[in-house]
């Protein structure tokens, strides 16, 4: 057999023969585009739920809603609150 760059299989395909001259330990670094905390929120987000699959306008409905229940119980707090000190108020005074 001569010395060639290709070995032979049995179906008679000729594949390269490996190379043993490199070392693959080193992975060479790859640098990346750095992301707030913000956009790796929203991604890891998006993926969980589908929010990538959605149209434009089901994303902002989602954001309106989410927003909604973020305000909605510290809004409704402050009031309680207002209410029981004007409650308060007019017990003691």
């Amino acid at each position: 057999m001569s010395s060639t760059t290709a070995t032979v299989s049995r179906s008679g395909k000729t594949y390269l023969r490996p190379d043993t001259s490199k070392s693959y330990d080193y992975v060479p670094f790859t640098p990346f585009r750095k992301s707030s905390f913000f956009e790796r929120q929203v991604s890891r987000f998006s993926t969980e739920i589908g929010f990538n699959l959605l149209r434009p306008y089901e994303k902002v409905f989602c954001i309106f809603i989410l927003v909604a229940m973020m305000i909605l119980p510290y809004a409704l707090f402050i009031l309680l609150k207002q209410i029981f000190l004007i409650a308060f108020w007019r017990v003691l005074f």
